[in-house]
């Protein structure tokens, strides 16, 4: 008691004003506690949200109109373009599904409704091998292309955004394995596409 009534002393505090100061600091941990909890459960229902719009675009991409989709872009892209623009319409005029579900993928990783890393887990392998076709394959940019034809200078944006982030992501999970897809991985990865069931 001693002691406590010195140093008391010495802070200029009475032995009376104890139990304010110790009801204070409890205040403020409880306070603490609290914010830090309500950070913590409203990143888990981050979480909770993105896994479950992952899933969602996750089943649209494996579903049957989608893979025939995959098919048609694959079978394009692997195919040298014959100038011809009603023969071959390239990006600009055909709906291609997997790239729709790729752009909205893109939007919610850009405006931060998902996590990256599970799209990065669960899309980056295709999504990386199509844009290294689009953009850099027998046809030449592909994109470039598609935005110049329709006049639409944002033409999947959201898409080649994606592709950009995802690998940025998977060079900073591993970077000694980061290295761009060869042709003969991308062509094997087309015709793997051009046969999905």
């Amino acid at each position: 008691m001693l002691l406590l009534d010195a140093s008391s002393q010495c802070l200029g505090l009475s032995v009376s004003d104890v139990p304010n100061i110790v009801g204070s600091f409890a205040a403020v941990v409880g306070v603490c506690f609290s914010a830090w909890s309500f950070w913590k459960s409203v990143q888990l229902s981050r979480l909770q949200t993105s896994a479950g719009i992952i899933q969602s675009l996750k089943q649209q991409y494996e579903g049957e109109s989608c893979k025939e989709s995959r098919r048609r872009l694959a079978l394009m892209l692997e195919a040298p373009s014959t100038g011809d623009s009603t023969e071959d319409p390239g990006l600009a005029t055909t709906d291609y599904e997997v790239l729709e579900i790729f752009e909205q993928l893109g939007y919610l990783v850009n405006s931060r409704t998902i996590d990256k890393g599970m799209a990065w887990s669960t899309f980056s392998w295709d999504v990386i091998r199509y844009d290294h076709a689009i953009r850099k394959g027998v046809r030449g940019d592909e994109l470039k292309m598609a935005r110049a034809k329709s006049g639409q200078d944002t033409l999947y944006c959201d898409f080649e955004s994606l592709a950009s982030q995802l690998t940025a992501f998977g060079v900073h999970k591993s970077p000694r394995g980061k290295r761009d897809p060869v042709w003969s991985e991308i062509l094997d990865f087309l015709r793997t596409e051009q046969k999905v069931k």
